[in-house]
């Protein structure tokens, strides 16, 4: 969706500023129904790859995703970067976000300190996207109901729970949509599918995720694909989950997932253009000094300076701004940057910090 400045104002009874926010938020409207996931009423088909968060640069790996199909990245079990929010953003990026991992509460009797914690740690995660719009999807994982009967002190839908918090109202898999999850191990051959859902009777698309739980053998990535590409010619695939190829697989990797994204019909991302936030250049400060950036209609953001006396800030802002250093200030005039093919293109405006 298109991103947008949203502004507030807190006015006393003489009319005079008491507060002044602003935030860069989006339009966000997803719904889930038996047919799949709608964006804005647009049909949703998702072909997400796992990337985690030792990754520095998310739009450089997503552009090393795309020949194979992705369209789609899905984050796993911890809080998103804000740098990553921010690009995905400005990029148009789907983001499909697994909450707090409940491996602990699937292995043994959870205590109530647990169940606590995790739904505390879900509700962060849904603070901490409030604004952004491009999680599209909270991917619930490894609860169904039939492992509800199994273990009575397992608590009901635990982490879906903190997830319902979400004032932007995002679908909850398995909960908001009524889909099953199928999970494919393809590391064994005459494992079959294992199709889980938070309740009985459900129906309609499918959310497959495919995973290898072995050592990597030659043409791991063609076996994951073709296991999942049969799968999917069994249901009406809502959006597939796959692991992070290493850089070395691309080779294999690229075209055996391209075909599986052709057959599934998942669309293209889009490639731009697109405008990237600006950027300021701060060179010649006092290392350890805290620098500011103030422009009107924009909430005033900062960095501190690493041990070179430098550092940058990124706006969402064209024109006019003022960069602050204790008592000194600087005028800049700041220009947006660009994303084409998911690379960037920005004009940052470099501020002499010293001559202050």
């Amino acid at each position: 969706p298109a991103l947008y400045l949203a502004q507030a104002e807190l006015r006393g009874p003489d009319g005079g500023v008491l507060d002044r926010m602003a935030r860069r938020t989006g339009a966000l409207a997803v719904q889930g129904d038996a047919g799949g996931l709608r964006l804005g009423g647009d049909p949703l088909r998702l072909m997400a790859v796992r990337v985690t968060n030792h990754e520095r640069d998310l739009p450089g790996r997503f552009r090393e995703l795309v020949p194979g199909g992705a369209n789609s990245v899905e984050v796993h079990g911890e809080l998103l970067r804000s740098t990553w929010l921010d690009q995905a953003d400005e990029l148009g990026l789907p983001l499909v976000v697994v909450p707090r991992c409940v491996g602990r509460t699937n292995k043994g009797n959870p205590t109530p300190a647990i169940a606590a914690t995790q739904r505390a740690q879900d509700i962060r995660l849904v603070e901490h996207t409030a604004h952004h719009p491009s999680p599209v999807l909270w991917a619930t994982e490894g609860q169904t109901a039939a492992s509800q009967k199994k273990r009575p002190g397992l608590p009901k839908v635990l982490w879906t729970e903190g997830l319902l918090t979400d004032p932007l109202d995002r679908p909850v898999s398995q909960h908001d949509v009524p889909a099953r999850v199928q999970r494919i191990d393809a590391s064994r051959p005459g494992a079959p599918a294992q199709d889980s859902c938070l309740r009985e009777g459900c129906g309609g698309a499918w959310i497959t995720e495919v995973t290898w739980r072995g050592p990597a053998v030659p043409q791991m990535w063609s076996i994951m694909a073709t296991r999942t590409q049969d799968a999917l010619t069994r249901g009406r695939a809502l959006g597939v989950v796959i692991p992070t190829p290493r850089r070395s697989d691309k080779a294999d990797w690229a075209p055996a997932w391209a075909a599986v994204a052709k057959a599934a019909a998942m669309p293209a991302p889009d490639p731009g253009p697109f405008r990237a936030s600006g950027v300021v250049a701060l060179r010649g400060g006092v290392p350890g000094a805290s620098v500011f950036v103030e422009a009107a209609g924009h909430p005033t953001v900062g960095t501190v300076l690493d041990s070179q006396g430098a550092g940058s800030v990124r706006v969402w802002h064209d024109g006019a701004a003022r960069v602050r250093m204790g008592a000194a200030s600087f005028p800049v005039t700041v220009e947006s940057g660009s994303w084409q093919g998911w690379m960037e293109t920005s004009r940052p405006v470099v501020v002499d910090l010293s001559a202050g």
